[in-house]
């Protein structure tokens, strides 16, 4: 007697004779179960608790399901029913291609048995054994994520600086419309392109702590982020130059630079200063905020021709002004290397002021998204259940 045929003709009758009512009994399972877990906002009961363990009772094991039948079948399965398929052809003596190319699969033995020793935590004589598992599962997932780190914050880096090697002769030719390069670069280019490797190379010694740093290499330092400053500057001139710009827009570009310049060498100084200095120099940071004003009008003079001409509208040119002043204060609020006084102390408040305004506003989205939730729960007891007692009684 067929086992399986008799109780697939079993299923197929129950699916003819019930099968009308099977929409109506999920509904009511859903309902129930809807209701059993709004139970919770009188208190906490067995109805709640039913609700709650039946969820991640079949949460964990349809997920379960879905990793056997995605990953344990295709991926550990079927590759080592083949490799050994292919091992017995192998030693039959009827070899071919296809089951030579299947004795790879034997290979998988070794990732299947490192998975399994995760399983050595069930018991405390061997539960030693899943260090080798997290070990190279951390190992694999440190070594993907650096080079991604390295490519970001290096690579992309130092192309950035040895970009302007590239530029300085790039000229359109007139008669094909093509950039092409030229042997006779701008002067103020290639200088500051120069200056601006130098530079950075100094500037990253600074940071090379596991080199003692003494007087002289301080001052080294301080003399390589000036190069560097000043190498951008001559870039940004060269290009100021060459691109035919009108004298507001100069002038803001020149504005912007020494509230650049001089925001950096006011950071610089405290940082590079001793305590006692730094109570000395507590006025540095007015004359920061000062730099950054400049630097604000220089932005103005520069993209205000795009403002005033009407590509922007009122709304849009306030929502800009606001993000940059709101950056600003935050970032202000978490400069701890700085007493939090005059002028820094209510910038600061208004730091503060965005924060909570930024939390309150990621708050009240969760909130309505979590009502929108019940609404649509609401209306499914509402109109689907009711509605069907109703059809059904009515």
């Amino acid at each position: 007697m067929d086992v399986f045929g008799f109780l697939n003709d079993v299923l197929g009758f129950l699916i003819d004779v019930f099968g009308p009512w099977m929409d109506v009994f999920g509904l009511w399972v859903a309902a129930i179960l809807t209701l059993c877990i709004y139970s919770f906002l009188y208190k906490d009961n067995p109805f709640y608790r039913f609700a709650e363990h039946l969820f991640v009772g079949i949460s964990v094991g349809y997920g379960i399901v879905i990793a056997i039948h995605q990953g344990v079948i295709p991926l550990a399965w079927e590759p080592l029913v083949e490799a050994f398929d292919g091992l017995w052809i192998e030693i039959t003596g009827d070899v071919t291609p296809e089951s030579r190319q299947a004795l790879w699969g034997l290979f998988r033995i070794i990732p299947i048995f490192i998975g399994l020793l995760f399983f050595a935590r069930l018991s405390p004589t061997y539960t030693w054994l899943i260090r080798y598992p997290i070990a190279i599962l951390i190992g694999f997932g440190a070594g993907v994520a650096i080079p991604n780190v390295l490519q970001a914050n290096i690579f992309k880096q130092t192309q950035g600086t040895v970009a302007p090697f590239d530029k300085i002769d790039e000229i359109v030719d007139p008669t094909t419309l093509i950039t092409v390069h030229t042997f006779d670069p701008s002067f103020l280019g290639t200088a500051g392109a120069v200056l601006m490797v130098i530079g950075v190379l100094c500037t990253i010694s600074y940071f090379l702590f596991s080199v003692e740093q003494r007087e002289s290499y301080k001052w080294f330092s301080i003399f390589g982020i000036g190069l560097g400053v000043i190498g951008l500057t001559l870039l940004f001139v060269d290009n100021i130059i060459t691109d035919g710009l009108t004298l507001i827009e100069i002038v803001g570009f020149v504005l912007m630079f020494v509230g650049v310049l001089g925001g950096a060498l006011c950071t610089v100084l405290y940082f590079l200063s001793s305590v006692e200095q730094r109570n000395t120099f507590n006025w540095l940071p007015i004359i920061g905020v000062g730099f950054f004003i400049l630097f604000i009008i220089g932005f103005i003079g520069i993209y205000g021709n795009t403002i005033w001409s009407g590509t922007l509208t009122p709304w849009e040119v306030f929502s800009a002004v606001l993000i940059v002043v709101g950056v600003f204060c935050t970032l202000t609020y978490f400069f701890f290397s700085v007493e939090h006084s005059g002028a820094i102390r209510w910038t600061s408040k208004i730091g503060i002021a965005f924060l909570m305004i930024g939390f309150g506003a990621a708050f009240g989205n969760t909130v309505m998204g979590r009502l929108a939730l019940m609404i649509h729960r609401v209306g499914f007891l509402i109109n689907d259940w009711i509605g069907s007692i109703i059809a059904l009684f009515g």
